[in-house]
């Protein structure tokens, strides 16, 4: 199914990959990708291949992290080629490039599910434009927002989640559509390339189903008043964490 009203901002990372394929996977296609290309060195979200990974992440048997079986290292140009999905490619890594921005705002989709490069915040002028950007949030909303959330939620409360949100201005500030706890999976050294996209993913798929059932988008409140801001948590306290949940692992 061609999503005729959604289209896809992507970019050469790990977390793109999986999601273009979890939607292949979940017949949602989207309309359009918009494809950020990155000529300089590994950028927040890029990994190198890791051979030896492979072993590690198709073994996932669980429906709950069910796209933690699929592959963070295809070339994305092939799948999207493979599966005849309409992409435009532009030469630059920046989102906020003026380019991206007129591309957009000509396009007829309504909602763009926002995948850039980790750490890339729209300016406030994507936000003139009468369009959604759908955003998959690394943490249990409204009580994790920042960044590297769930690091700091396997500290707190032994817990990871993920929440989808129409992007603000303001950072982590949308309303929530959906949102979801997930139990602490196994081979946490390859939480952030794996398992933090498949979270994602999973969270992203609900949500589209969600609205295509309900023929809307279902918005709950957002609780402003509520949750905590987090910045990049210390490589000494993620090791922490990552240490502290396999030792509580059954």
């Amino acid at each position: 199914m061609i999503l005729k009203d959604i289209g896809i901002i992507a970019a050469d990372t790990t977390r793109s990959c999986v999601y273009i394929q979890a939607l292949i996977k979940a017949n949602l296609i989207p309309n359009i990708c918009i494809f950020l290309k990155n000529s300089k060195k590994n950028l927040p979200g890029q990994h190198k291949h890791d051979s030896k990974f492979r072993n590690i992440y198709f073994n996932n048997k669980t429906n709950e992290w069910s796209e933690a079986n699929i592959n963070p290292y295809l070339n994305i140009f092939s799948i999207l080629k493979k599966n005849n999905i309409n992409y435009k490619v532009f030469d630059t890594s920046n989102i906020n490039s003026k380019n991206i921005f007129k591309y957009i705002k000509i396009r007829k989709e309504k909602t763009f599910i926002f995948s850039s490069f980790g750490g890339q915040i729209l300016k406030k002028y994507f936000f003139k434009l009468k369009k959604n950007f759908l955003h998959i949030h690394g943490g249990y909303l409204p009580d994790y927002r920042g960044s590297t959330n769930n690091y700091f939620s396997l500290l707190n409360q032994n817990l990871i989640g993920y929440s989808s949100i129409f992007l603000k201005e303001k950072i982590d500030t949308g309303d929530i559509l959906k949102r979801k706890k997930f139990s602490i999976p196994k081979n946490l050294k390859y939480f952030d390339h794996v398992y933090d996209s498949a979270g994602r993913a999973k969270v992203l798929i609900l949500t589209l189903k969600d609205y295509l059932k309900r023929k809307k988008w279902m918005k709950s409140r957002n609780y402003t008043s509520r949750g905590n801001y987090y910045f990049i948590i210390h490589p000494v306290l993620k090791t922490i964490a990552i240490n502290y949940c396999k030792n509580n692992e059954k």
